[in-house]
């Protein structure tokens, strides 16, 4: 270690101006780049996902004068080649070993091809599904993100080979009216509530470096702001770790009116604590002339530098000495994508108990998606093709011997309704397979409308109005306006985008082979109007007045919602609080009474009585995901950290298996 800081330090001192700069430059790959890293102008490289060129340009970057190594960066959000559910999907399992293995494998995948540096986890909270990074959040509740967020850097270090890179620093998710890029605005009790303490949490787990957000906090960009970057992140959260923008960001300086010389958006950008700048080259053009003016600078640049090569060290890339050999993982991986999808599955209705369904049950699956592969990827599916993609179709033909498919136009109104009437009528149970194409969310994919896409609500209301019973499955990147659907089907269930197993997982919860046991990680609306709503909402004045004249104001789905074939009981649990190390624990019995094994999430919230400051009605404070054999109990404790700086004497601590339902202890602090 004494012998690598060394080395460091004299690399730092050998350097040119020019070649520390070049270390702050993270370009996208071209066809220059080699050159551009044999002559020391480049640091890190995006956008080289194949294994040839990546070593290619590790071996430019040892015929370079200082022969140090290079980032190798990708958006590796939920897998590589093998594409595992979205962030919002895996969230929904409250599975963290699964999260966790689903990381550590994505990265090995990965890095393989000689990526070293992954744009991940997604930090980011939100609560209007019309925006399209959505379904890369893990919902909308700090703690969970949190949690979700240490295991997924956990993972994707776990190896030594891999850093993860936090995002997005810091509010992204509150962009105005769902719409990328536009302005946030928000409070520092608001920053601190909602948007720190999953960032907090990402320090604590060792994160080796962060991205800063396109958005806006104060009346600057978040890339302008010492506060954001320097005093809250480096100084009060302890981050040392490097820090990159987004795409562009320095150069939108220039758009957000605050530049009119690129000198000044590099000093921004230094004085500010960003060590790399993503693909603008704002550092490279104008960080020599910058100095020039402003020489105070270079003890900056060097601090900056450092952090670079220090992450570089502590990944090994100065110790990697050849290409190393190829391992064959797809099987392992699969099967972690399998098990990750069954536990992303959510059972939203299950009226008269009409699922499981007997495998030998005539099935029609009818909908547009039956054997479409590209739906289940999601957005962000790295090097995923959606030709290996197990379909809805090639599932429950495994497992439905007598199960038929009616495929449906894209424009949902030109189905010819007579054969499907014929169809519906001749078998025994009708499936409704509907969905969001993965095109409609992800970045800067936003929506002005929550329906179901091109009039897939027309066979649900085909359907109902001939008295033919259906149940329905729906695919999606974030949480739609399915009102009408949850009303009229026997039963309703629901995925984010699920990732290459999607069929097999989907033909496993229908066949009672897995019992759902997912929870929704964000709030349903019954309609577009009721956004943003979401279960941690402050405290009002007057609660019990409000309401909408046309709608009615308690969600569709609440936070923590979803069924199980199971059927579970909460036996009255004992809590007590350790005053010093300022930790509620929860110890209790669940017991299952049902003839059916299942799992269900033990969830923990705080509902505040008194306190100092506005503050959530309701914040998760810890969970526990448990399996229960028919006709069984298993104890549970769950240790559950709390900050109790706002909150008085007195707390209620419900506990139960979502987040409006559960008994409620009352606990003095």
């Amino acid at each position: 270690m004494i012998k690598m800081k060394n080395k460091i330090k004299e690399l730092l001192n050998m350097m040119t101006l020019q070649e520390k700069i070049g270390q702050l430059n993270l370009v996208s790959y071209n066809d220059k780049t080699e050159e551009e890293v044999k002559s020391g102008l480049v640091g890190a490289v995006i956008n080289s996902n194949n294994r040839d060129d990546i070593f290619r340009l590790q071996k430019a970057a040892g015929e370079s004068r200082l022969k140090i190594p290079l980032l190798i960066g990708a958006d590796v959000i939920h897998g590589f080649r093998t594409i595992f559910p979205v962030p919002l999907a895996e969230s929904c399992s409250f599975n963290l070993d699964l999260i966790e293995a689903a990381a550590t494998w994505s990265a090995r995948a990965a890095a393989q091809e000689g990526i070293n540096w992954i744009y991940a986890p997604i930090l980011d909270l939100t609560n209007d599904p019309r925006w399209g990074r959505i379904n890369e959040s893990s919902g909308e509740d700090p703690f969970l993100i949190g949690m979700m967020a240490a295991r997924r850097i956990r993972g994707i270090q776990r190896d030594g080979t891999v850093g993860a890179c936090c995002k997005h620093y810091i509010g992204y998710g509150k962009v105005e009216s769902g719409v990328d890029y536009l302005t946030t605005d928000f409070s520092e009790h608001t920053l601190r509530t909602y948007f720190l303490p999953a960032y907090r949490a990402a320090v604590a787990a060792g994160a080796l470096s962060m991205m800063s957000a396109f958005t806006t906090y104060n009346a600057l960009p978040i890339t302008a702001s010492r506060t954001i970057l320097n005093e809250i992140l480096r100084q009060e959260l302890g981050f040392n770790g490097v820090l990159v923008t987004d795409w562009d960001s320095l150069e939108h300086l220039f758009n957000y009116r605050l530049v009119d010389e690129g000198t000044e958006a590099a000093a921004i950008g230094i004085r500010c604590g960003i060590d790399i700048d993503m693909h603008s080259r704002i550092y490279q053009k104008y960080l020599p002339e910058t100095v020039k003016r402003q020489p105070e600078l270079l003890g900056l640049i060097d601090d900056a530098v450092l952090r670079v090569l220090k992450l570089k060290a502590k990944l090994g890339l100065f110790n990697q000495k050849s290409c190393p050999g190829k391992k064959d993982f797809s099987v392992i991986i699969n099967e972690y994508a399998e098990c990750l999808a069954v536990e992303s599955i959510i059972l939203l209705k299950n009226e008269n108990k009409c699922l499981p369904l007997n495998p030998n049950t005539k099935l029609l699956v009818v909908g547009h998606f039956n054997n479409d592969g590209d739906i289940h990827l999601g957005a962000w599916s790295a090097l995923g093709r959606p030709e290996e993609t197990v379909t809805v179709e090639a599932g429950i033909r495994a497992r439905f011997p007598n199960s038929e498919f009616f495929a449906t136009p894209k424009n949902t109104g030109n189905t010819d309704f007579n054969a499907l009437k014929q169809k519906a009528e001749a078998a025994e149970m009708v499936l409704l397979n509907l969905g969001e194409p993965r095109y409609l969310s992800g970045e800067n994919n936003n929506r002005s409308t929550l329906d179901l896409p091109d009039n897939q609500d027309l066979l649900a209301e085909f359907l109902a109005n001939e008295n033919i019973p259906f149940i329905a499955y729906v695919a999606a990147g974030r949480p739609l306006a399915i009102t009408g659907l949850a009303n009229k089907a026997l039963a309703l269930l629901w995925s984010f985008h699920l990732g290459h197993q999607a069929g097999s997982a989907l033909a496993k919860i229908l066949a009672g082979i897995e019992n759902p046991s997912a929870k929704t990680t964000v709030t349903f609306p019954r309609s577009l109007g009721q956004i943003p709503i979401y279960y941690n909402r402050l405290f009002c004045g007057r609660p019990e007045l409000i309401h909408y004249l046309d709608e009615e104001i308690t969600p569709l789905y609440p936070f923590g919602y979803g069924l199980s074939y199971s059927e579970f009981y909460y036996h009255l649990p004992e809590v007590s609080f350790n005053k010093d190390k300022q930790i509620v624990t929860v110890e209790g019995w669940i017991e299952n009474v049902s003839d059916l094994p299942g799992k269900d999430v033990i969830q923990v919230y705080l509902l505040p009585q008194k306190t100092s400051v506005l503050c959530p009605v309701k914040s998760l404070i810890g969970f526990k995901k448990v399996e229960v054999a028919p006709h069984q109990s298993v104890s549970y404790q769950i240790n559950c950290p709390i900050n109790n700086k706002f909150y008085g004497d007195l707390v209620n601590i419900m506990v139960g298996p979502s987040s409006q339902l559960g008994k409620i202890i009352k606990l003095k602090l």
